[in-house]
């Protein structure tokens, strides 16, 4: 790897870690809250025959979800300057 384009990763890396520390430390950005859906299996008996009982209820629960943090925060990084010149690099080498 061309060591011009090694530091430009490096220090893409770097702000993209710097980025989520400090929006986490501020509070710009947290996990939403997020109800999933799931079939909880009470009964099962395989036979020979087959399914011969078979019981199962649902459920939902909440689960902590980044999603949208992790949008935001991907157009926040795709502004930043270390992300143009890695993107510059990246092309100019690869195409």
């Amino acid at each position: 790897m061309d060591e011009n384009l090694s530091n430009v990763l490096k220090r893409l890396g770097l702000s993209v870690k710097r980025t989520i520390e400090d929006c986490i430390s501020k509070g710009a950005i947290k996990p939403e809250e997020e109800v999933f859906f799931r079939w909880k299996v009470d009964k099962f008996r395989y036979t020979d025959e087959g399914i011969t009982e078979f019981g199962a209820h649902s459920e939902y629960f909440i689960k902590p979800s980044w999603f949208h943090a992790s949008l935001e925060l991907t157009e926040s990084i795709k502004r930043s300057n270390e992300y143009t010149s890695a993107l510059g690099q990246l092309t100019e080498i690869f195409g």
